[in-house]
Parts: C-alpha cells; sequence; structure tokens
C-alpha cells in the first residue's frame, strides 16, 4: 500500500466515526424531547407520574361583566346613550377640524417675491496671443548627416 493509498483509508474511517457520533447524538437528543400529557379530571386519583399541574385560564365567554346583570331594555338603553356619546365628541371634532381649516384660509395671501436684481456682465477674458512660429532647423555638420545614413561608428559591419 502507498501512502497515497493509507491517507485515504485513515479519511474514509474517520469520517464513518464522526458519521457515527453524530448519529448517536441525535438519537439520544431524540428521545429528550418526547412528552406525554394526560388530562386529569378533578375526581380522578393523580398517580405518581404526573409532574406538574397547570391551570388554565378562565375563557371570556364564561367571565360576566358588569353589565350581565341589566336587562334587555337597560342593556338597549345604555348602548344607545353610548353611541350618543360617540356621535357628539365625533361631531365635535370635526366642528373644530372646520374651525381651524376656515382660519388657514383667511389668513392673508403671501407677500410677492422682489424682483431678482439684474447681474453685471461678466468681464470677456482678453484674447490669446498668436502662436510664435517655429523656428528652422539649423544645417546639420557632415559628420551628422553620415551617422543619419550609416549608424553610428562601429556598428556598420
Amino acid at each position: 500500500m502507498s501512502a497515497r493509498d493509507s491517507g485515504r483509508i485513515l479519511l474514509v474511517r474517520s469520517g464513518v466515526c464522526l458519521a457515527g457520533l453524530l448519529a448517536g447524538f441525535s438519537v439520544s437528543a431524540a428521545d429528550d424531547l418526547d412528552v406525554t400529557m394526560r388530562m386529569v379530571l378533578d375526581d380522578n386519583e393523580l398517580t405518581e407520574q404526573v409532574v406538574r399541574e397547570i391551570e388554565l385560564p378562565v375563557p371570556d365567554s364564561v367571565q360576566r361583566n358588569d353589565r350581565s346583570g341589566l336587562q334587555g331594555n337597560a342593556r338597549s338603553e345604555e348602548a344607545r346613550q353610548s353611541g350618543r356619546d360617540f356621535g357628539q365628541s365625533v361631531a365635535e371634532d370635526a366642528r373644530d377640524a372646520r374651525e381651524s381649516l376656515e382660519q388657514v384660509k383667511d389668513r392673508p395671501e403671501k407677500p410677492q417675491m422682489p424682483e431678482k436684481p439684474v447681474k453685471p456682465e461678466r468681464p470677456t477674458m482678453p484674447e490669446k496671443p498668436e502662436k510664435p512660429e517655429k523656428p528652422e532647423k539649423p544645417e546639420l555638420p557632415d559628420a551628422v548627416g553620415d551617422i543619419q545614413e550609416n549608424g553610428p561608428p562601429g556598428l556598420n559591419r
């Protein structure tokens, strides 16, 4: 077996061990989450298996409110009166809103904005001077002409 094959075998073995460990932990964690609930009526005897008693709140439909004692006519009269009170408060709010809107309409108009002042003209830029003429190329000595034609001395082979 080469070192490469033994490295692969070691990698596979460690992967299998890791998968086994993870599977074992997940199975033990699932056992902890199993919960059984059982309803016990008041007349039944409690066994040792009951761990905790949870009292449930009384539903709202069972609770009696302070108006439950009123009979039909009295109850309807109370509802009518609360409706009147609500209608009057809404009407007052509407009147107040209308009055505040009228106050906003009665305020004076905004004054006109003054005209913008005339800006002075920008000074003009002076014209650019003309470009000077390019000087003529001077005559080169004969040695320079030889170098241009034949290249530097010593390189013309």
